[in-house]
């Protein structure tokens, strides 16, 4: 289990690196249009991309500290399996916002952020099990605010990223197998 535990960390800490360094090239290349752009044909491309561009350095810096945040908890919960949500929620979530997306490019891995708190969240009720509940009460005490995130307050903030990643959480949470 704990073997498990290091090489997912590992894995998580690939992720937030590769985050980073994406965004050092979008400084120099205009990448950030690689975003998803909602019911546009070449905005599907985005899907896989826009969890790895941000537009500024507070909006990577609060993504990454989240990822880890809820990612070291679900490893310690888990112990396998990250990547695979990680790509099941960039995905489901990424679809679902290339669906109900406002115009612009949707950009940054808030998505899979909103993802991954709404799974560990909803594992308690899924699973039924006491370490569950204890995370899920957690989590909603120390990071119960990023609800206002799912809804439409805050310009340039795409609040349909959080929300279809936030339902992608709860459909993992139900039916991925980890």
């Amino acid at each position: 289990m704990l073997r498990n535990v290091w090489r997912e960390l590992k894995a998580l800490v690939r992720v937030v690196v590769l985050m980073w360094m994406v965004y050092g090239v979008s400084l120099f290349l205009p990448i950030v249009a690689w975003g998803i752009i909602p019911r546009e044909p070449q905005g599907l491309y985005g899907i896989v991309f826009a969890p790895f561009l941000h537009g500024n350095v507070p909006h990577l810096l609060n993504n990454s500290v989240l990822l880890l945040v809820f990612g070291v908890l679900y490893c310690l919960l888990e112990g396998k399996h990250l990547l695979r949500l990680f790509a099941f929620l960039a995905v489901v979530g990424g679809f679902g916002t290339w669906l109900i997306g406002g115009h612009g490019v949707h950009i940054g891995a808030s998505g899979v952020v909103f993802g991954l708190w709404s799974h560990l969240i909803f594992l308690a009720w899924f699973k039924r099990k006491l370490k569950y509940a204890l995370v899920s009460i957690l989590i909603v005490a120390v990071y119960g605010s990023l609800i206002f995130g799912l809804a439409p307050w805050q310009k340039f903030i795409s609040w349909e990223s959080h929300l279809c990643g936030a339902l992608a959480g709860i459909l993992s949470a139900r039916y991925l197998k980890t």
